[in-house]
């Protein structure tokens, strides 16, 4: 090829790139103003935004997509996709203007000092995949609008202070996978709706004033890997459901006031590796089905009624794990004698 023909190609190489360049320039969209407008009303709405001013560029004659502090859009409309601005030390509420980012898929509050309720216009983010709250101080009921994302992924309220009762629409959560609502205050009984969420693979509930018992319903989350309902206020037996879930490896019902017999229903649970019952009230032997489970590596029965003899197991549980019950004997307590055996 000659010098014509090579100034011929590298010609050709140069207008695709300008074209290229240029139509990126062309499809590449300014912040949608009904975005910026929110985002700045949720500005309005913070009375500390930390030591650093990390708000300090999110100002009206700027573009939102552009270096605003924890934003990211969606090039192509100019719409808000993505807010994290997770340990920034703000404090002031959640507006009701944030149900405007429609096309929002993550949200990431933690970590931070928000109060106030949260705002029902949650609800309207229906693209919304991950929503983290955790460690703020948001009050309020949770609320029923939270049901209507039905694209969400994982939902983490840990660490706040809501209040009133586990909302009946989290059925309506049907991409759920991962829920965390430990560490607040929230009462009354666990929603049989709750059961019918059916990619649901954890469930924490723990350090709440939940009461009543663990609904029937649970059985249904047949994805369910870990569940933690520890100290509650929960009452009545381990519903016969709970071996349905075959992937269950966590088991975390603590300080609660279950009673009864042990729940035998355990003794199925295949793939447990974690289980905790202590500060209960159960007031029977232990089943020799539940010590021996194949991937069994912790259990911590202490502080029951429990008595007899622990049945034989392989692997070897710390003494402690059976404590504070007088009736119980034998490895890795105290062995038997007549009078306990």
């Amino acid at each position: 090829m000659g010098f014509t023909g090579n100034i011929a190609m590298f010609s050709s190489i140069l207008l695709i790139i300008c074209l290229s360049f240029f139509s990126f320039q062309t499809t590449t969209k300014a912040c949608h103003e009904t975005d910026k407008a929110a985002l700045l009303d949720f500005k309005k709405n913070i009375i500390y935004d930390g030591p650093y001013k990390r708000l300090e560029n999110w100002k009206k004659d700027t573009d939102c997509c552009n270096n605003w502090e924890g934003v990211a859009c969606d090039h192509s409309n100019g719409r808000v996709v993505y807010i994290d601005l997770s340990g920034k030390q703000l404090s002031g509420v959640i507006p009701s203007s944030v149900g405007k980012l429609v096309s929002l898929e993550r949200l990431d509050f933690a970590g931070n000092n928000f109060s106030g309720c949260l705002p029902s216009t949650i609800g309207s983010l229906k693209n919304l995949t991950y929503m983290n709250l955790s460690a703020n101080k948001i009050s309020c009921s949770i609320p029923q609008s939270i049901g209507d994302l039905s694209k969400l992924r994982y939902m983490n309220l840990w660490k706040n202070r809501f209040s009133g009762s586990i909302p009946s629409s989290f059925s309506k959560l049907s991409s759920l996978r991962y829920c965390q609502i430990s560490d607040n205050k929230l009462s009354g009984s666990i929603p049989s709706s709750i059961g019918y969420m059916p990619e649901l693979q954890v469930l924490q509930a723990f350090n709440n004033m939940l009461t009543g018992n663990i609904p029937m319903s649970l059985g249904n989350l047949t994805n369910l890997g870990a569940l933690d309902l520890r100290n509650n206020r929960l009452t009545g037996k381990i519903p016969s459901t709970l071996c349905n879930p075959i992937d269950l490896s966590t088991l975390d019902l603590s300080s609660n006031g279950f009673a009864g017999e042990f729940p035998a229903v355990i003794g199925n649970m295949s793939r447990l590796q974690v289980l905790n019952l202590s500060n209960n009230d159960f007031h029977s032997v232990i089943p020799s089905a539940v010590l021996n489970l194949p991937r069994l590596r912790f259990i911590n029965v202490s502080h029951n009624r429990l008595f007899g003899k622990i049945p034989y197991h392989i692997f070897p549980f710390d003494p402690s794990c059976f404590g504070g019950n007088p009736g119980l004997c034998d490895s890795p307590l105290l062995p038997c004698n007549t009078t306990t055996a």
